[in-house]
């Protein structure tokens, strides 16, 4: 995934062409927030902020971003 696709926007607007909906379900371990089903911006936003890793799931079994611990960028996982 290019370097600058690894930022909130631009992952959102990747995410979003690949058909991800306005929402996704957050698990982000050891965090009030997880298993919410948040706004795709606000979770991106969250997980990029965190040093721990991460899962978006934006379409169940089909879509998915794995943001792992830092420094390493995040892999977008789909089928």
């Amino acid at each position: 995934m290019p370097e600058d696709q690894d930022y909130p926007g631009g992952l959102e607007a990747l995410l979003r062409a690949k058909g991800a909906p306005t929402t996704c379900h957050l698990l982000l371990a050891a965090h009030r927030l997880d298993g919410r089903e948040l706004p795709l911006a606000e979770a991106l936003n969250l997980i990029c902020l965190q040093g721990q890793g991460a899962l978006l799931s934006c379409l169940p079994g089909r879509l998915a971003y794995h943001r792992p611990a830092a420094p390493r960028g995040g892999v977008i996982l789909e089928k």
